[in-house]
């Protein structure tokens, strides 16, 4: 049985020699060993339109790359979108050539970048590379230099006969109203995020390269078969020594030897059958070596798991106030495993506390399976851990299992979660809503394939009560001002999405201008601590940090939204003619009153504005612009109706921070869990946070 480490033949061998980091003058590119062209284009049609050329080399300490794009229509293209979707380059690096995990770098063109790490058998993943990058534009392309340390992507030193995982893309938009043009320098079928298909990065000569690896099942008490596909490179015929090994969780490890010689060409296929004893991850490495010689040729490791025979099952990452964790429990798995009698082991106790809150052993027969319900009873707040171990008659650890979970007190006055989700559903294209408030359903929303935008915006059963938030309404393909006026009615419009990076008051001016009550919000939609948190949030005035209070606010627009500038107060004279806003700080800032359409109604600098009514305004409200920054706040609408403001802001009570989109790995597509997230929030100066995964309710 094939499993998924398992690499096509035919991947594309890209040589890097060392070279002393010298420049050759000729528009920027480095003088390098390695030069590759004839781009495909994804999905397969033949050789891409717009041709990239990369030339590569390295020095003692880093691996540089430079992408020169050509492209013959560089007036209509533009960087000024998001990463995921704009004209860039992008670099997936699998060092250990495992399948398992890679390093994934995107250089776009106005020289913004983004890096992250991707493995397979971890929740979270954050790769924060000390990456240079120099990006520049000319008449007929643009190029993209990138330099990565080494220790940034791997701890081993770089040694001659190294083999790494390796591709290379490229992205090119012409218009943000058109699907992006992709296209990759390994042969790809549909999709360039499989390590799998990665080519090869060759540090020194290629004497070989593994052109295929594969594995049976791999099953605790099993024999497993290990095969490797080696094709020889060298010029005539070579006499080598095949070492191979594994090593195993616990450290141990187990080897192999062959003898073989090769042609030049000449593809081989080597197996190596071995004992699984332990769950978790394994290395499996190869090394060719000269039968004449300890010098090795060439090297290259993989990484898979054996499956856990001991799982962790927890419906919940959040519990509130009374709740229990009473549906949690610990199972042991012995289906296909080795046959033997053990001990299940299981602990928990609360984080930074030695005391232990549940212990339980239980007796594991030959052949048996385990399913034991935690009983944890009402917890105080805080992070809680279970552990659990499977150990062999003899003591050994054979396999284990572990989780965390939370308790919030939500009315301990100091943080407070609401409990939401994003319903992605793709409505027009892209368009997405949050919902806020939803207190009554959990997990997976149940028909999640019948949803419509319809139900998701109020006429549906499970949101009829639910604050309706329109997300990223222009992001990549989304929808337009006027399919937003289509829409049937929601409470707020996101005018800044931080991954985004753009701001959409123009839709929001157009739906004011038809009448529709929507108010401003601005949101992280924190997907990685490290480059979303923190950008954009409002806030909200209240009498208190309670729920209620909190969700009436948002209801009735008495909160502003911003990324940066500070607002004191907002309010209304006894006649309801006239707006005032008090701002924080000392410099001044730029404010702009807005009105029907968006049109400038006045523009003043100070801390101090005013603004009085003449009665044609239909709306008013306020952008806060930093002059130093360019940051802004923006104020909620104040509707004009019969000759008098109709003022959201009651103020009474305090201004509260908070976020109302965020992701966590419940989403599929966050990379923290929710417990770092909610905790980086707390740390941050945040008094209540709104958890919005995908299509699950995760608080």
């Amino acid at each position: 049985m094939l499993s998924r480490h398992f690499a096509l033949s035919g991947s594309p061998t890209l040589v890097v020699g060392r070279k002393s980091g010298t420049k050759n003058g000729k528009a920027g590119e480095w003088v390098g060993d390695g030069r590759v062209d004839g781009f495909f284009q994804l999905p397969p049609a033949g050789m891409a339109h717009a041709q990239t050329r990369l030339t590569a080399w390295r020095d003692d300490g880093h691996l540089h790359l430079s992408f020169r794009c050509q492209e013959s229509e560089m007036g209509k293209i533009s960087g000024n979108s998001m990463l995921e979707a704009s004209n860039s380059v992008e670099v997936f690096i699998d060092p250990a050539h495992g399948h398992a995990s890679y390093h994934h770098a995107i250089v776009q063109l106005d020289g913004k970048s983004l890096c992250e790490r991707i493995d397979y058998s971890a929740a979270t993943s954050v790769w924060t590379p000390e990456l240079k990058v120099k990006v520049k534009t000319m008449a007929d392309g643009w190029i993209a230099e990138i330099s990565i340390p080494f220790p940034d992507l791997t701890a081993a030193p770089i040694r001659e006969g190294d083999v790494w995982g390796i591709n290379f893309v490229r992205t090119r938009l012409l218009n943000q109203r058109q699907k992006p043009e992709y296209s990759t320098w390994a042969p790809f079928l549909t999709c360039f995020r499989m390590p799998e298909l990665f080519g090869h990065l060759a540090f020194g000569k290629a004497h070989f390269s593994m052109e295929g690896f594969f594995m049976d099942k791999c099953l605790v008490g099993g024999e497993v078969r290990a095969g490797i596909l080696l094709e020889a490179r060298d010029d005539g015929n070579r006499q080598t020594i095949v070492k191979t090994s594994v090593v195993y969780p616990s450290g141990r490890i187990r080897r192999k030897n062959q003898s073989a010689g090769f042609g030049k060409g000449e593809r081989r296929l080597f197996a190596m059958d071995f004992g699984v004893e332990e769950s978790g991850k394994h290395r499996f490495e190869v090394e060719v070596s000269a039968k004449s010689g300890k010098r090795a040729l060439y090297r290259a490791s993989h990484e898979f798991d054996a499956p856990p025979v001991v799982e962790m099952r927890m419906p919940q990452f959040f519990y509130y106030e009374n709740e229990r964790p009473g549906q949690a429990e610990v199972k042991l798995n012995l289906a296909g495993v080795m046959r033997q009698e053990g001990r299940l082991e299981i602990k928990a106790q609360k984080e930074d506390s030695a005391k232990v809150l549940f212990s339980a052993t239980h007796d594991a027969p030959t052949g048996a399976s385990l399913a034991v319900p935690l009983a944890l009873g009402n917890l105080e707040a805080g992070t809680y851990r279970v552990t659990a171990l499977w150990r062999a008659k003899g003591g050994k650890v054979l396999g284990c299992g572990g989780t965390t979970f939370y308790k919030h007190n939500r009315r301990d006055g100091r943080f407070l979660l609401l409990r939401g989700v994003e319903v992605s559903k793709g409505f027009i294209n892209r368009l997405d809503v949050v919902m806020l408030g939803v207190e009554k359903e959990r997990g997976l929303l149940e028909n999640e394939r019948k949803l419509s935008f319809r139900d998701a915006s109020g006429s549906g059963r499970l949101f009829d009560s639910a604050l309706k938030v329109v997300c990223h309404p222009d992001f990549l393909w989304g929808a337009t001002a006027e399919e937003l006026l289509k829409l049937p009615p929601f409470d707020a419009l996101e005018v800044y999405n931080d991954p985004a990076t753009t701001v959409w008051t123009g839709s929001w001016d157009v739906l004011l201008s038809h009448g529709r009550r929507v108010w401003a919000i601005a949101c992280d939609d924190t997907h990685n601590l490290h480059s979303h948190a923190g950008h954009g949030w409002i806030m909200a005035r209240a009498e208190g940090l309670d729920l209620p209070l909190i969700l009436k606010a948002i209801a009735q627009g008495d909160f502003y939204a911003t990324n940066g500038p500070v607002i004191d107060d907002i309010r209304c004279d006894s006649e309801r003619k006239k707006v005032f806003l008090k701002l924080d700080g000392e410099k001044p800032r730029r404010i702009v009153f807005r009105g029907k359409e968006g049109k400038a109604l006045a523009n003043m600098e100070g801390l101090d504005a005013s603004y009085e009514i003449k009665g044609n305004e239909l709306y008013v409200r306020a952008e806060v612009i930093d002059l130093e920054t360019g940051k802004r706040a923006w104020t909620q609408p104040l509707f004009v109706e019969k000759g008098r403001l109709k003022n959201p802001y009651s103020g009474r009570g305090r201004w509260f921070k908070g976020n109302l989109h965020t992701h966590t790995t419940c989403s599929g597509d966050g990379e923290f869990t929710p417990h770092e997230v909610v905790e980086w929030y707390k740390s941050h100066g945040y008094d209540f946070l709104a958890i919005t995964d995908h299509n699950h309710f995760t608080t």
